[in-house]
């Protein structure tokens, strides 16, 4: 039934913002074996979904699935298509999906994202700084702000954009995985450490933390935690694939 098929994905879609990968995985593969028929929005959604975990895939297969050139919400869709394109790396796709979409919170994020893919740094901060005073897109905008800090070269200023949501969410596992590699590009691997242990008390199994843990350990050639940590990450990633759908 569609509500069940729905209930899933809003989980998935909620878990994704959360930091939450296994839950959101999950969700969104039980979500994907319900679709309702002929429903464009479910689909997007669930595109969208897929894509927020870097699943190319899975997003290419909800796509597919619409079966139509004709869209109830072409804005929306463009928009996942200039996502997916950047993905890939079809920078040149990227721009010409997005140009097609209307003027909105998500669409300032894409463009974004093409100007740090483009390494055009000023115009990405001055769509950041916009995407950031929006609630719907605020905490992604901080965190891939945070990351183009460091990817700059100016480490030392990648805390500030993340910091006061971090104090109040410290073990959230995306602001946790921004501070730690902050910290980390930083030299100060004492306290990447920190953040993350922090944040995997309470989950354990998050790829995106082991992940970022294992890029601390190798970045001080501690090779041992860091494959470990690594492995770790892999083991759980492939576990929600491999779960069969709840009943209710």
């Amino acid at each position: 039934p569609a509500e069940r098929a729905w209930a899933e994905l809003v989980r998935g879609l909620v878990a994704s913002e959360q930091g939450d990968t296994l839950e959101a995985i999950g969700a969104l593969t039980r979500a994907a074996a319900l679709p309702p028929p002929g429903d464009e929005l479910f689909q997007i959604e669930l595109a969208e979904g897929w894509l927020s975990l870097g699943m190319v895939a899975e997003c290419d297969q909800a796509l597919e699935a619409m079966h139509t050139t004709v869209s109830t919400d072409a804005s929306r869709r463009d928009l996942i298509l200039s996502r997916r394109a950047l993905v890939r790396g079809d920078l040149a796709e990227a721009e010409r999906s997005l140009a097609l979409v209307a003027a909105r919170p998500r669409r300032d994020l894409v463009e974004a994202q093409l100007a740090i893919a483009r390494a055009e740094w000023d115009r990405a901060r001055t769509l950041l700084d916009r995407a950031i005073a929006t609630p719907e897109t605020e905490l992604t905008a901080r965190i891939e702000l945070s990351s183009m800090l460091v990817v700059t070269s100016h480490a030392n200023e990648a805390l500030e954009p993340i910091q006061a949501l971090l104090d109040a969410h410290p073990t959230s596992p995306r602001l946790a995985a921004a501070a730690g590699r902050a910290y980390a590009a930083m030299g100060d691997r004492t306290r990447a450490l920190s953040v993350l242990d922090a944040a995997l008390v309470l989950h354990p199994s998050e790829p995106r933390l082991l992940l970022e843990k294992a890029r601390v350990h190798a970045r001080a050639a501690e090779w041992e935690p860091a494959f470990a940590a690594l492995n770790l990450s892999l083991i759980h990633i492939s576990e929600p694939t491999r779960r069969t759908p709840i009943s209710y």
